[in-house]
């Protein structure tokens, strides 16, 4: 089963009697492969949407997350957003945190003092 240069899959056949196929069963076969091939392809590019949106996803919760975090750094230290964001980030790698982690333990009061 094939689209182009790429393979997707495989069909076998088996058949209860002996002999060539018919130019008919070579077609029909050929059918069911290619709906078979459709059927893949489609199913995979609908898990790979739904992967695509679920990292975006949490993407923009995390920048969210994080602009949060500058906003509260940039008003309690009143440092402009360039600066709080240089003192989250270099909280965080101080202290062996991504970026996000550091932020989220801020914006929800967990262990966090800059």
């Amino acid at each position: 089963m094939r689209l182009r240069s790429r393979t997707v899959g495989s069909l076998a056949l088996f058949s209860h009697g002996t002999g060539p196929a018919t130019a008919e069963d070579a077609a029909i076969t050929q059918a069911f492969a290619d709906m078979a091939t459709i059927a893949l392809l489609q199913e995979r590019a609908a898990r790979e949407s739904v992967l695509i949106n679920e990292q975006l996803q949490r993407a923009l919760n995390g920048r969210i997350l994080i602009e949060q975090a500058k906003g509260m750094i940039a008003h309690t230290s009143n440092v402009d957003m360039g600066a709080a964001f240089a003192l989250l980030r270099d909280y965080a790698r101080s202290h062996n945190q991504t970026v996000y982690e550091t932020a989220d333990r801020m914006i929800n009061n967990r262990e966090f003092s800059v």
